[in-house]
């Protein structure tokens, strides 16, 4: 008789347009559907990715936090009910805080999921995370940087890039910079611009984008068309979009730079600059360092420190061996180590080493 599937259920704080999100979407789509049977619960209402979850998985549900934070803790037990998982994987600290209680009454597997920085939580949020990690059957985290930063052992899954995603190169003339980041306290835009003035100043660079809204996106606009009338209309501000992929195809250097205070866990952004044939300049910190290899596949530069940015930049653009060589070494790269049927393999074997464990 044939083996029924494992039942798994993600539980999700929302479903924006981010890497987090992009993560469970790409799961969803290329799990073995003959050996699992994909649930997604999410608390955020008309997200961007609603639409692909309900496409993909198997069971979807959206549960509201209003009127109060606490709705789900009495709506979550009826959705577990609902859908009989196996295994419960929740991919943030919130929705763990939701799971954790319906799960140990059930006596359902919990993985938690939720480590995908480097130590951006602080204070009572490091404290709460850290004891819903420690609770749980299984951690997976999407870098070694982030079980470092909450000291915590587990499983790592690198976050998986689909290639097919990434569309043919865009002829242009000189090289286009990018950065891809939210404008937020998080990301250190402010490095990043002082660096892209500086070189398409110089005709180093021809055109930078920064894809990405937040509440700081005005006010670095601004910031370039008051101090550099003459070089504002080489700045391409976007906001948020959801065709990522084709503002890639027309750039040649894919830019990060990661704040100190908050780190760094596995950049969606370097990997799909990667993916996209684009070369990594990055700030040196957390899980960024486990995607670029200094000199090898791209370049590290310290923190807050444009001019290694300007430095690397010009290297760059100066030497079409190196870049070639650097190109090669990505594809290498994301073949070994991020490639989706590797990682979603290890995500599998781990669902059933699991449920195995736990039936004997």
């Amino acid at each position: 008789m044939d083996t029924p599937p494992l039942s798994v259920l993600y539980i999700i704080s929302g479903l924006k347009s981010g890497g987090r999100e992009r993560q469970l979407v790409e799961i969803l789509k290329n799990i073995d559907a003959t050996k699992f049977r994909t649930g997604v619960i999410s608390f955020g209402q008309d997200d961007a990715y609603n639409p692909i979850v309900k496409q993909h998985a198997s069971w979807f549900i959206q549960l509201s936090k209003r009127p109060t934070r606490l709705e789900p803790f009495f709506t979550v037990p009826g959705a577990l009910a609902a859908f009989k998982p196996d295994i419960i994987h929740t991919w943030d600290t919130l929705s763990g805080i939701y799971a954790w209680i319906p799960s140990r009454v059930t006596g359902k597997i919990i993985i938690d999921g939720s480590i995908r920085d480097a130590g951006v939580d602080k204070g009572i949020n490091y404290k709460a995370k850290r004891l819903l990690l420690n609770h749980a059957d299984a951690v997976v985290a999407n870098s070694k940087a982030g079980l470092e930063a909450y000291r915590v052992k587990g499983n790592v899954v690198y976050n998986a890039i689909n290639p097919k995603r990434f569309a043919a190169r865009s002829p242009h003339e000189g090289l286009n910079m990018v950065m891809t980041a939210n404008f937020s306290p998080y990301k250190d835009y402010q490095t990043f611009l002082e660096a892209a003035v500086e070189l398409v100043g110089d005709n180093t660079i021809s055109k930078v984008f920064l894809l990405g809204d937040g509440p700081a996106r005005s006010f670095y606009m601004n910031w370039v068309s008051e101090n550099f009338p003459g070089l504002s209309d080489r700045f391409i501000f976007p906001g948020s979009v959801k065709n990522v992929e084709e503002y890639l195809a027309q750039c040649d250097i894919g830019v990060l730079c990661s704040t100190p205070e908050f780190s760094e866990g596995l950049s969606n952004s370097v990997l799909e600059y990667m993916s996209a044939g684009l070369i990594p300049v990055a700030t040196a910190t957390g899980g960024t360092c486990e995607i670029v290899e200094h000199g090898v596949n791209g370049f590290l530069v310290k923190p807050r420190n444009a001019s290694e940015i300007v430095h690397f930049t010009r290297l760059i653009a100066g030497n079409q061996e190196l870049q070639q060589q650097l190109l090669a070494q990505n594809v290498k790269i994301m073949q070994e180590n991020f490639s989706m049927e590797k990682n979603i393999g290890i995500l599998e074997q781990l669902y059933l080493s699991l449920y195995h464990k736990s039936t004997r």
